[in-house]
């Protein structure tokens, strides 16, 4: 890995974000990716409600940190590449409890 790259993934990990690696399939082309922020990952969702192709474009325009842009620019890799994109999106799970009785006021 180029020096170049590795410190662009160390700075968007000490500003908070997880870098994702994409590879193509014939190992030619590494692109590093960070998960979307908050903003970002409504943008894509708007857009993938009505063209994956565009909103898997503007994931990957968008969280681009390093590496290799030929998977996004060029066809072949690209749409190959666009279930993978989807797991840069990390959601952690929660739970509805139950309603809370009232608490009367103290």
């Amino acid at each position: 890995m180029k020096q170049e790259v590795k410190t662009k993934i160390q700075k968007a990990q000490k500003e908070g974000y997880t870098v994702t690696p994409i590879t193509s399939e014939d190992g030619k082309y590494t692109m590093y990716l960070r998960n979307p922020t908050r903003l970002e990952y409504g943008r894509f969702r708007q857009k993938y409600r009505t063209n994956d192709v565009e909103a898997c474009e503007f994931l990957a325009n968008t969280t681009y940190i390093a590496g290799d842009r030929e998977i996004v620019d060029q066809d072949e890799y690209f749409f190959s590449s666009m279930d993978e994109m989807l797991g840069i999106i990390q959601i952690k799970g929660v739970s509805l409890g139950k309603p809370l009785q009232n608490l009367g006021q103290s």
